[in-house]
């Protein structure tokens, strides 16, 4: 629904992927949201208390990727899901 990495995709190697609460990943990151309204992002939304309240309401959450190489940000989901190399489901995150 909505991201912000700080690198691109190609020779990402993940360590982890954790949920974050939403009013706190708003006040961690209020500096690039309060920019990021005034183009409609992350959401279509006037204020930072409205993001939080319409991140509860589209039942998203908030997920924070860490990694060694790569890809490092945040993204909104209703839900992740983790697999493993076989394609099996090891871990289910999100509302």
């Amino acid at each position: 629904m909505a991201f912000d990495l700080q690198q691109g995709l190609s020779e990402t190697l993940v360590f982890d992927v954790v949920q974050l609460e939403a009013t706190g990943f708003v006040h961690q990151h209020r500096d690039a949201l309060e920019r990021g309204l005034h183009h409609l992002w992350p959401l279509d939304v006037g204020s930072l208390d409205a993001l939080v309240l319409e991140i509860h309401a589209r039942g998203l959450a908030v997920f924070a990727i860490q990694s060694k190489v790569g890809a490092e940000g945040w993204f909104l989901a209703r839900q992740l899901t983790v697999v493993d190399q076989q394609g099996v489901e090891v871990a289910r995150l999100g509302v």
